[in-house]
């Protein structure tokens, strides 16, 4: 299922941009998905990046991803492509066959007097759909509040 969701952030869209790509912001606004939620890689068109977290048994879990378009500073696509397990690459099991492939979409428009509309297209598996809906609203009224401090 494609959930869809944005926002108005009183925030010149260049500031927007750098707060969804800069590791430390992008651990603040996306802690809501994961506590300690990290990216590994490069937001550059036609890199890798891994969306992790740090197990208890200190083996990364998470997605691994592409991004597929990087167009500063109006959009960005991402391509999850397999799941991080333990540490492990996966590519076959359930859990990733239900995930991947799956895109991720970020455009951000410029509005009047140096405000920023920020929407996310996202594919969601039908099981997480409300849940997800939720984090994303809580996510990016984080976001809103890293932008306008």
């Amino acid at each position: 299922m494609k959930l869809h969701t944005e926002i108005r952030i009183d925030a010149p869209i260049h500031s927007v941009w750098d707060a969804v790509v800069s590791a430390e912001r992008f651990n603040e606004w996306t802690a809501l998905f994961h506590e300690g939620s990290y990216f590994v890689g490069s937001w550059k068109q036609g890199d890798a990046i891994r969306f992790v977290t740090m197990g208890s048994d200190g083996k990364e879990t998470g997605i691994l991803s592409k991004i597929l378009i990087s167009d500063y500073p109006n959009h960005i696509v991402i391509n999850h492509v397999g799941m991080i397990v333990d540490g492990v690459e996966d590519f076959t099991s359930e859990q990733a066959k239900e995930w991947t492939p799956g895109y991720e979409e970020y455009t951000l428009v410029e509005a009047d007097d140096d405000k920023t509309l920020f929407i996310v297209d996202v594919d969601t598996p039908e099981a997480y759909f409300e849940d997800f809906k939720e984090d994303w609203r809580k996510a990016l009224l984080k976001l809103k509040e890293i932008c306008e401090r």
